[in-house]
């Protein structure tokens, strides 16, 4: 009989006892998640209503205590498959602190007179130590003062436990993938600074929030009521953060209502945009707001361009600026590259149909799916399409004319149509295809539009093509003057 060694038979019992601390602890979570859902269930069927500040205040004691109590077996975070009943007793702390600090007068009143009636400071002594500090805050903030015993300002305030429970419970949120919770209750947490002036820690939690909103925000309104308090009350804290500013100035400038204020912003935004600091640029296909890209490709003169070696390559583009203001100082160029399966792939799917002549039957078929289906990170590759040039890459660039002749000055754009004329030497020899556009609109600020998405927003663009040919010798056959 094989007989284990002492350190493996600790381990073992390490073992043993973590999956029984894990085992106690998610019997412990899920039966807290029933009682609540029964409590809604009953108050329901009792019609009480739900914002009932005793049951506000039932539950924070009840998440706490719980919470609590699984923390003395197991680490909140070490806790497996239990993560869901975890968040849900996070958020129904958070949510029902938030009810019980902005209360009304009247319903204070209710909470003071249950206080009072339960055995209150004498169950301490059996609760755990957050639970009874939850219960004493209660009290302090609740019961007349005249009524309390000891000193009534010992301890943490009611605002000071709501600040710190939405700040452990963000961090929890974030850790289990909980983001859109965290998030709200980031915002509940700014206010709550906000509204108690401190004014240090809201500013810290206003740049997380902006960059947070910024992410993955999708409600215009929201995003513009967060720039606009930004240029009220934090602007140095914006600008000390260079590209969230420059974001801030074009929500505003896009998004605005007012003419005016729409206007006023450009103004500020082409000013930052021509200082001498760090390269700024903006895609596409990834603008990082729910606002419509500020410029667009609308039509280009050729779809297929053919050349020789050396000779000039021309075509025009019209451009479409959204702004309601001109862009005085443009510099903009397109860029070709080699032709190949991957510069021509589409981003949606393409689908292509036949009608047969015997059955009179019509067939759809899709040759692609394109990159948004069949690329995890579809954006990825568009940047470094943009980003990697490669030798034989081919530039054309933008120009004025004047007079029938070129004018090598920046380019105006004004608002709405332009027609843009771009020149370019053939070389070298092969076949390209239309990659992108770079339209610098100021020094530090550049746009980039990868020809692909402007596609797929506009029905009649397709790829554009250019070939590029070696003049090749011409031969004569016949006689020799005097021969036969």
């Amino acid at each position: 009989m094989k007989i284990g060694t002492p350190s493996s038979s600790r381990s073992n019992d390490n073992s043993g006892k973590l999956m029984l601390s894990n085992d106690f602890a998610t019997i412990l979570l899920r039966y807290a998640h029933a009682c609540t859902q029964k409590v809604s269930s009953e108050n329901s069927d009792l019609g009480v209503k739900d914002e009932s500040i005793l049951l506000q205040a039932w539950q924070v004691l009840l998440s706490t205590d719980v919470l609590e109590l699984c923390q003395y077996f197991i680490e909140l975070d070490a806790i497996q498959n239990s993560h869901g009943y975890i968040c849900q007793l996070l958020c129904l702390k958070c949510n029902n602190l938030d009810s019980l600090f902005h209360s009304t007068p009247t319903s204070r009143s209710t909470l003071a007179l249950w206080i009072k009636s339960t055995v209150g400071q004498r169950n301490a002594d059996i609760l755990g130590r957050s639970t009874a500090e939850a219960l004493n805050i209660l009290r302090r903030t609740f019961v007349d003062r005249s009524e309390l015993e000891g000193s009534p300002d010992q301890g943490r305030s009611l605002e000071q436990f709501y600040e710190d429970s939405l700040s452990d419970s963000i961090k929890l949120l974030r850790k289990y993938s909980w983001e859109k919770a965290a998030d709200g209750f980031m915002k509940k947490l700014f206010d709550c600074y906000r509204e108690s002036g401190d004014t240090n820690e809201a500013k810290i939690l206003y740049m997380k929030l902006l960059k947070r909103i910024f992410e993955d925000c999708q409600v215009l309104s929201l995003l513009l009521y967060y720039c606009k308090m930004g240029i009220n009350e934090y602007e140095n804290e914006l600008k000390s953060d260079r590209e969230l500013w420059i974001n801030v100035l074009l929500v505003l400038v896009l998004g605005s209502e007012a003419k005016e204020d729409r206007e006023k912003y450009g103004k500020r935004l082409l000013h930052e945009a021509e200082k001498e600091q760090e390269k700024l640029k903006k895609y596409n296909f990834a603008f990082g707001c729910p606002l419509k890209f500020p410029l667009q490709i609308l039509k280009v003169s050729d779809n297929f361009i053919s050349t020789l070696l050396t000779s000039t390559v021309k075509f025009t583009v019209t451009v479409n600026n959204n702004f309601d203001f001109s862009l005085l100082n443009c510099r903009i160029k397109a860029v070709f590259k080699k032709l190949s399966k991957t510069a021509i792939e589409p981003l949606n799917p393409s689908f292509v149909a036949s009608l047969s002549s015997t059955d009179a039957q019509s067939r759809c078929a899709c040759p692609t799916i394109g990159l948004l289906g069949k690329e995890q990170y579809p954006n990825a590759i568009l940047e470094s399409s943009i980003e990697t040039i490669e030798d034989d890459s081919l530039f054309c660039k933008a120009f004025n004319i004047e007079n029938g002749k070129i004018e090598n000055s920046p380019i105006i754009l004004k608002p709405g149509k332009n027609e843009i004329t771009f020149e370019g030497i053939a070389f070298p020899v092969g076949c390209f295809v239309l990659n992108h556009f770079e339209i610098e609109i100021a020094k530090s600020l550049t746009f980039l539009l990868h020809f692909q998405q402007e596609i797929s927003q506009i029905a009649i663009l397709d790829n554009i093509y250019l070939s590029v040919d070696v003049r090749k010798p011409i031969v004569k056959a016949g006689s020799l003057p005097g021969k036969s």
